[in-house]
């Protein structure tokens, strides 16, 4: 547009008519694409065009495509907040709760940006305690205070240093969609990478003014250096940590102690060890997983992940499950968060009883369905697949 070129608005509606439809299509947080425009217009290229009229479009152009939108959905939230209010039905926190975590977790994304340890990355980060309260931990204020400087940074000073202002604006408009008010879980990593693109542009801006008054080449070239040097040592180090299946779940259980997730994985791997083991390895394979299955119960109130390890070291290797430990699973099951992972466990055992590996009492199963009937969020069509199962399950017990 500024070059009076005629493919200016081929280009800018393309981007709105073409490749956010086929965004949408691949990944939901595509929806965020006319916002990185309007970033991109509004801080880059300020609304400039070669004509007033050309200027005047563009306002109305991303006003009716962006600014519009996004406060018809803020007033449709505000009207109808069960759209986003029922995601919480299988999670353990509350939007408060969230919200207020969500806080820590976002300068964590920051720091994973900034540096980048593998002590601190992980496949899973279940192990982040929740924010109760602004001071519960005090964490949660300081997190708070911190994105809130950062974020007025850019916005005072995008006029002058716009690069700077675009990359952390940019930063957090990546983490508006699944770091705010959507139930989904607390934290993933990959969240995280297209994000990063801000505050790698920010800090790519500031070190290039910075270098631009080191006269000595040797001091800019160590400074270029240092940072590229670090991150592959760390890349190469990750990299062979997830090119081994056992290293990986041993440095997850490792960096991430208080992980049920981690624990569980770790479980599986000595439980799947001691299916295959000698008969001399087999005993201490299985009291390994028995640890980390019931470790991963303990680490939190709802996950049932260690409790079915549990349950299928049983089944398989005709190791008793304790009572406390079938009491938690049964109780988990009838008035927990009834997610996803709860109908693949069901599914794993209904197979593996009917693969002839797994050798359960038919009341173990019976009481299995029944515990999950007694939950208001056992529904839907994984009900009925579930529930199809146990209908195959009894009549195969028929005489």
């Amino acid at each position: 547009l500024l070059q009076g070129r005629p493919f200016g608005w081929a280009g800018i509606l393309a981007c709105f008519a073409l490749f956010l439809p086929l965004g949408l299509l691949s990944k939901e947080n595509a929806a965020l694409l006319p916002l990185y425009c309007f970033l991109v217009e509004a801080i880059l290229f300020r609304f400039r065009a070669p004509q007033l009229a050309q200027r005047r479009v563009l306002y109305a152009f991303f006003g009716l495509g962006v600014i519009l939108p996004g406060l018809a959905l803020i007033l449709y939230s505000c009207i109808n907040p069960s759209w986003f209010l029922s995601s919480y039905e299988i999670r353990e926190f509350t939007l408060s709760e969230r919200l207020l975590t969500e806080a820590r977790i976002v300068l964590f994304y920051l720091s994973q940006i900034l540096l980048p340890l593998n002590s601190e990355l992980g496949l899973f980060h279940d192990d982040i305690a929740l924010s109760r309260s602004l001071t519960q931990p005090l964490s949660t204020l300081f997190a708070i205070l911190a994105l809130g400087a950062v974020l007025l940074s850019a916005l005072v000073t995008w006029r002058r240093w716009p690069l700077y202002a675009f990359g952390v604006l940019f930063f957090f408009a990546a983490h508006l969609l699944e770091s705010t008010i959507i139930g989904l879980e607390l934290v993933h990593e990959h969240r995280n990478y297209l994000a990063s693109f801000g505050i790698l542009l920010a800090l790519a801006y500031g070190l290039n003014r910075a270098l631009e008054r080191i006269q000595s080449p040797f001091i800019r070239n160590a400074l270029l250096a240092l940072p590229i040097f670090f991150l592959a040592v760390t890349t190469l180090m990750r990299a062979q940590m997830w090119g081994n299946e056992n290293v990986h779940a041993y440095s997850e259980v490792q960096h991430h102690p208080a992980s049920p997730r981690a624990n569980y994985q770790m479980g599986r791997l000595y439980a799947t060890a001691a299916h295959q083991a000698e008969v001399v390895l087999k005993p201490q394979y299985l009291a390994h997983a028995v640890t980390y299955f019931e470790a991963s119960a303990q680490l939190s109130e709802s996950y049932t992940d260690g409790l079915f390890g549990l349950l299928m070291l049983e089944g398989i290797e005709g190791l008793p499950m304790t009572e406390p430990m079938r009491t938690a699973l049964h109780q988990r099951l009838a008035s927990g968060p009834f997610n996803h992972n709860n109908y693949n466990y069901l599914g794993s055992v209904f197979r593996c009883v009917a693969a002839g590996v797994c050798r359960f009492e038919p009341e173990e199963i019976h009481a299995l369905i029944a515990s999950c009937e007694q939950n208001p969020l056992f529904r839907g069509r994984f009900k009925e697949q579930t529930l199809a199962q146990y209908e195959r399950y009894l009549q195969g017990l028929a005489p």
